[in-house]
């Protein structure tokens, strides 16, 4: 390509809602068609089989696909050209115009290139300030969320990913929650509860109290309906006494003995009333009693059972100390835990794993490492027919004691130690003289070794190592005649230093395979 000029350009170009297979322009210069990588979605494209390029006279372009985009498609054009030196100047070589241009421009395109990628990475403001953006180690931040310190904004491991799920899982019923508590479903309902709990617990307490009073609430409630004649009654009894003491006026009102009758007529009801006020005002103070058993109840059931932690707790849900007997369920270990009094400890334990008296120890594991553990050997699994008896005089009880004085019978030698002059019982044709001979030590010289020939033992003289003068061992030697037929042994060599002569009539045999060097 003729030499062009690099714009200062990002080297991407994205496409979204278009249809139809182009031409999609790219602005950043390329010097050939493979500089550039085309994406339809997240998947990459291929030259000539999913896009030809055509490359203006400055290094812009357009792509032309062969299948045609929908509106939904992205389409996304980036560089691509491969990082690498395609030219190398040697020393008094040409040193063209034309290829410096091309080498400078290669440069800056892939210069380009790589700004692009690394525009699409996480970075730090430059004005921030940090200690260690470092990521937490691979086994420290696996199954994790990344988090960031609350002092020093580094990174650290967050939550773990099973933890968040769960939160999520259940964020409806925390915001129901939340609303609750500020008031969107009900004006501050969950604090408003926790400012009565006292009255809570009392109720629970009196819970059968409630549940009676429940059974006549048509009773209570026709009383209600009637709670202002009472009101009405109560507050007049002064003038209902000074009728009662003044009857001589009443008698004088006769000319109201009609609003008289009527409140005769309605006496019955007058009476009811009184009576139901009572029944309503022992009601009330039952009431009253039963609420205040309950709350009772209920502080002394929140003092015993603390509810669901993460981790021990040191006073109970009032801020008061701990008392003996307390529960609550442990979160981070899954188990039910109990205090003490000094302590917080397992409530149950678990039987997984446990040996049962039942099973007269048929659940153990592994009855043969067990029993290697014991120390009981394979005596444990022998049948008891294997050991001697009183009865089975051949066996261990036959078998010679150490005190006993046993007879031998004889034994036959296979090896022996001295001069052999004492054996008896040798073969026969093999006499003492024959092993004084042949086996024992006084007969060799110095430096022989014991030689088996094939048919008999004998002392000959040991191969000589390398000699020398003093403690040298710089010289090996031998012979100059071979005088003996002699085959090379199959699969080995020999050497030898020469000159070396063959005596008449006596013959070297060297195998196929087999190589003798003389040097």
């Amino acid at each position: 390509m003729s030499d062009i000029a690099i714009n200062p350009v990002t080297r991407r170009v994205q496409f979204t809602g278009n249809t139809g297979t182009g031409p999609y322009a790219f602005t950043f210069n390329i010097l050939v068609d493979g500089d550039i990588a085309v994406f339809k979605g997240t998947t990459e494209l291929t030259l000539t089989t999913d896009y030809t390029v055509s490359i203006n006279a400055n290094g812009t372009g357009s792509i032309t696909l062969t299948v045609a985009l929908i509106a939904s498609d992205v389409l996304t054009i980036i560089g691509g050209r491969e990082l690498s030196r395609t030219t190398d100047f040697v020393t008094a070589g040409d040193l063209l115009a034309s290829s410096l241009n091309e080498q400078l421009d290669s440069n800056v395109i892939m210069t380009q290139q790589l700004d692009e990628k690394l525009g699409r990475g996480l970075f730090v403001n430059p004005g921030d300030v940090f200690t260690d953006l470092e990521l937490p180690l691979k086994d420290d931040r696996k199954g994790t969320v990344l988090g960031f310190n609350a002092t020093t904004g580094d990174p650290e491991p967050g939550p773990e990913i099973g933890d968040v799920d769960t939160i999520a899982a259940i964020s409806a019923d925390i915001k129901t929650l939340a609303e609750v508590q500020d008031g969107t479903v009900a004006t501050d309902a969950i604090t408003n509860v926790n400012t009565i709990r006292a009255n809570v617990t009392t109720v629970s307490g009196i819970s059968g109290n409630v549940t009676t009073v429940a059974g006549i609430s048509s009773d209570v409630t026709t009383v209600a309906a009637d709670g202002a004649d009472i009101g009405t009654v109560a507050t007049s009894i002064t003038n209902v006494n000074t009728v009662a003491t003044d009857i001589a006026n009443v008698n004088t009102n006769a000319t109201n003995i009609a609003s008289i009758n009527t409140n005769a007529t309605n006496i019955t009801d007058i009476q009811n009333a009184s009576a139901n006020a009572a029944s309503a005002l022992a009601s009330k103070t039952a009431s009253e009693a039963a609420k205040d058993a309950a709350l009772a109840a209920l502080d002394n059931f929140d003092d015993r059972y603390l509810g669901a932690k993460a981790s021990d707790p040191t006073l109970d849900n009032d801020g008061n100390p701990l008392i003996s007997g307390a529960l609550y369920f442990n979160t981070t270990d899954d188990v039910m835990k109990v205090y003490e009094g000094s302590q917080w400890v397992a409530a149950y334990a678990s039987l997984s794993g446990a040996l049962l008296v039942a099973n007269n120890l048929s659940d153990v594991a592994d009855a043969a490492a067990s029993r290697t553990n014991l120390g009981l050997g394979t005596a444990a699994t022998t049948a008891s027919t294997d050991y001697a008896t009183a009865a089975q005089g051949t066996l261990a009880d036959s078998a010679v004691q150490p005190n006993d004085s046993p007879t031998f019978g004889t034994v036959t030698a296979t090896s022996f130690s001295g001069d052999g002059s004492a054996l008896t019982g040798l073969p026969a044709g093999y006499t003492n003289s024959d092993v004084d001979t042949h086996l024992n030590y006084s007969t060799a010289t110095t430096g022989q070794v014991l030689s088996y020939s094939g048919s008999d033992y004998d002392w000959v003289d040991a191969a000589s190592g390398a000699g020398g003068g003093g403690s040298d061992e710089i010289f090996w030697e031998n012979g100059q005649n071979v005088t003996t037929n002699y085959t090379i042994t199959n699969g080995k060599n020999a050497m030898s230093a020469g000159p070396i002569t063959i005596d008449s009539g006596v013959t070297v045999t060297v195998g196929a395979g087999e190589t003798w060097t003389v040097v």
